[in-house]
C-alpha cells in the first residue's frame, strides 16, 4: 500500500516536471535586434528584419518573436544621437541597463555609476 503511493507519487512528479519543461522555454538567443535595415552583402537591396544573435554568432535573420532573446534592442525605438562631430552622445530610447547588477543607466539617465573594468584586446600593451 505504501509502496503504490510512493510509486504513484513519484509518477506524479515525472509528470509535473514533464509538463512544467514543454510549457517554459529558455530563450533562443543572447540578444535579439529587431526591426533593423539588413544588407546581406549580395547586391540586393535592403530589407527590414531581425537578428538574433547567441555567444558572438548571428544565428537567424529573419522575424523572431521577442520572447525568443534574453536582451532585445528594437531599433524603432533607439535612436544614435552620436555625430561625426560629437560622438560622446548617448543613445535615446534605452530605459535601463546593469553592469554587474548596478544600473548605470535608469529612466534614461547616466547615474555615474562605475562597476565594471575596461577589457583590453590582446594588442594592448
Amino acid at each position: 500500500m505504501l509502496r503504490d503511493r510512493i510509486f504513484i507519487l513519484v509518477f506524479l512528479l515525472c509528470v509535473h516536471s514533464l509538463v512544467l519543461g514543454l510549457t517554459t522555454s529558455l530563450p533562443d538567443f543572447d540578444t535579439v535586434i529587431k526591426n533593423g535595415k539588413i544588407v546581406d552583402g549580395t547586391g540586393n537591396p535592403w530589407f527590414r528584419g531581425d537578428i538574433g544573435i547567441s555567444g558572438d554568432k548571428i544565428v537567424k535573420i529573419g522575424r523572431i518573436p521577442s520572447e525568443k532573446g534574453k536582451t532585445i534592442f528594437d531599433l524603432e525605438d533607439i535612436q544614435d544621437k552620436a555625430t561625426f562631430v560629437d560622438p560622446h552622445q548617448y543613445p535615446e530610447g534605452i530605459e535601463y541597463v546593469l553592469v554587474n547588477g548596478k544600473i548605470v543607466v535608469d529612466h534614461g539617465k547616466i547615474t555615474g555609476k562605475l562597476p565594471g573594468r575596461i577589457l583590453y584586446g590582446p594588442g594592448k600593451k
